[in-house]
């Protein structure tokens, strides 16, 4: 029997690849301004359906030369070719490209964003390489020969890696293979081991924040403290007008 794929799937539980396949939610969304394109990577690598292949990335970028790229990255990965493909049209374009991870980057999306010149990861992102998967059907010799298949699929893509981090080969293997498949960054932690530049930090209460709360608060009971002055006011004015009327009434009876 021959192989089924020779196509490494380098993703997480393909059930939930699939599930993530089949949302609209989950697609390429890109736009072009006169000296710079964005480039919206939120669903599976090699989903040719939502343009998430390397065919249509690349296409784009072809009709966008010379101009900077912005890549928006949440994707759990896909086809690893085509995250090599990209990544390999990323490198080659002429044009400034940065690359945000505002998510998770797992598996191919990892691939396609060594790519960047300048590559951000949320504070709360998650950044997960590991070794490619693959699906064959057969006998022995298949089995070794794909073994021996995915093993050079491994060892390309811990090569971009260390490219980019300027670590050896050899650690970027260990970390594909984690503790049972791969491991997982945090964004600093992605940062630390050299496979982003700088993180995109958590939105935190700033003093100005404090300070317009404060100043709010003290609006709010100065509103309350000058309904209670009014109410006293009125209160007051009604005992006088009743003290009056009071004397009126002994005046006449008088």
């Amino acid at each position: 029997m021959t192989k089924l794929a020779k196509q490494p799937l380098n993703v997480a539980a393909t059930a939930e690849v699939l599930n993530l396949a089949s949302s609209t939610d989950f697609k390429i969304g890109v736009r072009a301004e006169a000296d710079s394109i964005e480039i919206l990577m939120h669903g599976v690598i090699g989903d040719s359906w939502m343009s998430m292949d390397s065919g249509s990335v690349s296409g784009f970028l072809k009709e966008h030369r010379g101009k900077s790229v912005n890549m928006d990255i949440n994707s759990p990965g896909g086809l690893a070719y085509d995250g090599i493909s990209i990544y390999n049209a990323l490198v080659q374009h002429d044009g400034q490209v940065n690359i945000d991870i505002t998510g998770l980057a797992a598996s191919a999306a990892t691939i396609i964003a060594m790519a960047g010149d300048r590559i951000r990861i949320a504070e709360n992102g998650s950044f997960h390489p590991h070794r490619a998967w693959g699906v064959v059907a057969g006998n022995q010799k298949v089995m070794r020969d794909m073994a021996e298949f995915l093993d050079k699929v491994d060892n390309q893509i811990a090569e971009t890696y260390a490219a980019r981090t300027g670590r050896k080969v050899e650690t970027m293997l260990k970390i594909m293979d984690g503790d049972v498949d791969g491991t997982t960054f945090s964004g600093q932690e992605a940062v630390d081991n050299g496979f982003a530049d700088e993180v995109i930090p958590l939105k935190k209460k700033t003093k100005n924040a404090v300070s317009n709360s404060a100043t709010g608060q003290i609006a709010v009971e100065s509103l309350k403290l000058a309904e209670v002055f009014a109410t006293d006011a009125k209160q007051r004015e009604a005992d006088a007008v009743k003290v009056r009327m009071d004397r009126i009434k002994l005046d006449g009876a008088a």
